[in-house]
């Protein structure tokens, strides 16, 4: 993938990112699957305790706290990709 792209949410939050994401880390166990399932695997970098799907691969990943209780140092340390997104 290259150049920006622009997400939409099904509350219609949109926002356009000036290029994908490289690192990627995920905070809900559905948008795990979906990044895996959607080829996003090499992106992801953290996953919470509660990312059980795709067992298999998630295996190598660093768990760190839940949606609701995120532990923003351990995210920080993974140093994903706030991007450059405009809203």
């Amino acid at each position: 993938m290259s150049g920006s792209m622009q997400i939409a949410d099904d509350m219609g939050f949109r926002v356009e990112l000036e290029r994908p994401p490289a690192r990627i880390v995920s905070l809900v166990p559905s948008w795990t699957e979906t990044l895996f399932a959607l080829a996003f695997s090499s992106e992801v970098v953290g996953v919470t305790k509660f990312c059980v799907e795709p067992s298999q691969r998630l295996r190598r990943f660093q768990r760190s706290a839940g949606t609701k209780n995120p532990d923003i140092a351990a995210i920080v340390k993974l140093e994903p990709e706030a991007g450059d997104c405009k809203r």
